[in-house]
């Protein structure tokens, strides 16, 4: 391994370790009580190395955001075959998110935090992210949008789109207000269900 790609590697593990102790101490103690010391610590690294990749603490939660909501959108494009309809499309997104909520809790009470703008209060600005939201959104919305114009019936699609956006944010709000992860899962296939008729039934 040459010098640069061992640097490189020691970089890019410094900001792993930043970002994971950042997402685990926001959705514990929440944006306004989370401060960067605490963040060094728990990423065991040196309060002027977070400093160096990060200029604020509004930059880090910003970053975290991105980085995994980045990571969510990758993880269900990756769900999403050649050969689903609109709703076993759908369907599979439902339980992608699921999973992803499985192995990242935590990102998604952030998620909740900044979708209902409890960070707000603590002079947080995130009109950048919200834009940066929207493009990774993007490719999702077009992908949905390419199966529901092979629908056999006619189907208002920004309806759908907005209807998907609504039960990902539902599924959220059950999983970080304590419901099991199965409990929520067995509603997938229902809503699955109620969304066929609606967009597949002549």
């Amino acid at each position: 391994m040459g010098v640069q790609e061992r640097k490189e590697r020691e970089r890019q593990g410094r900001l792993e370790a930043i970002r994971k102790a950042a997402l685990k101490l926001f959705a514990r103690d929440g944006y306004a009580q989370t401060t960067m010391d605490q963040v060094a610590e728990e990423a065991e690294l040196a309060k002027g190395t977070i400093y160096y990749y990060f200029g604020s603490k509004a930059q880090l939660f910003e970053h975290v955001l991105e980085h995994y909501t980045e990571r969510l959108f990758a993880s269900l494009m990756a769900r999403i075959r050649s050969e689903d309809t609109a709703a076993e499309a759908i369907e599979n997104l439902m339980n992608g998110y699921l999973d992803f909520y499985e192995e990242f809790p935590d990102f998604f009470k952030l998620h909740v935090m900044w979708e209902s703008d409890q960070a707000k209060g603590s002079g947080l600005q995130l009109e950048a992210f919200r834009k940066r939201y929207r493009d990774l959104r993007k490719p999702l919305d077009q992908a949905l949008l390419s199966k529901l114009q092979k629908s056999p019936v006619p189907v208002d699609e920004e309806a759908v789109l907005v209807t998907v956006g609504g039960l990902m944010l539902m599924l959220s709000t059950q999983l970080t207000h304590g419901r099991p992860v199965e409990s929520v899962r067995a509603l997938v296939p229902k809503v699955a269900a109620l969304l066929r008729r609606g967009i597949e039934c002549p």
